[in-house]
C-alpha cells in the first residue's frame, strides 16, 4: 500500500484544532501553503509580511521554514520576538544557533521505531499501528514571547 507523507496535513490539522480549542477562528490569509524550496520561509512570511493585518506570531512547518521566515524579519526591520514570535519544529542543529524556539522530535526514537516497523513488515508479521506518535518538547529560546 502507499502511504502518504503526512506532517504537512497534520500539522494543519493541529493548528486549526489549537485556534478551535482556544476559540480562535483559522484566518486563511495568515495560513501561507508554498511548494518545498530553499526559500519558502523566506516568501511565506514576505507574504504575511504584507497582509492588512499582519500576524504577531508565526508557527513554521519545520526549523529550517522558520529559519528563512527570521531572515525575512531581520531584512524587513521587524523585531523578533518583541513584534513577531517564530516557532519552528524539529529542533534543528542550526535551530540553537538561530535562538529559534521550537518543538524538538526524538529524532533517534523515530527512527528506532520506523526501523522495528519496517523489519516486522519485511518479515511478514502483522503490525497494529502503522502510524506512531512519540513524545515532543518544547524547546523555548528568544524567538517567541508574548505579545505587546
Amino acid at each position: 500500500p502507499e502511504w502518504p507523507y503526512t506532517p504537512p496535513v497534520d500539522r494543519m490539522h493541529g493548528y486549526r484544532t489549537a485556534l478551535e480549542d482556544a476559540g480562535l477562528d483559522v484566518d486563511p490569509q495568515l495560513v501561507v501553503d508554498l511548494p518545498w524550496s530553499t526559500t519558502m520561509g523566506a516568501r511565506g512570511m514576505d507574504r504575511l509580511l504584507s497582509a492588512e493585518r499582519p500576524p504577531t506570531a508565526v508557527f513554521a512547518f519545520c526549523d529550517e521554514v522558520a529559519m528563512g521566515a527570521l531572515r525575512s524579519l531581520r531584512r524587513a526591520g521587524v523585531p523578533v520576538p518583541r513584534a513577531m514570535s517564530v516557532i519552528g519544529i524539529d529542533d534543528h542543529p542550526f535551530a540553537d544557533l538561530w535562538d529559534l524556539t521550537t518543538v524538538r522530535q526524538p529524532v533517534e526514537l523515530q527512527g528506532v521505531r520506523s526501523a522495528r516497523t519496517a523489519l516486522a513488515l519485511l518479515g511478514g508479521e502483522p503490525v497494529a499501528d502503522r502510524h506512531l506518535t512519540v513524545p515532543t518538547h518544547l524547546v523555548i529560546r528568544s524567538t517567541t514571547a508574548p505579545a505587546d
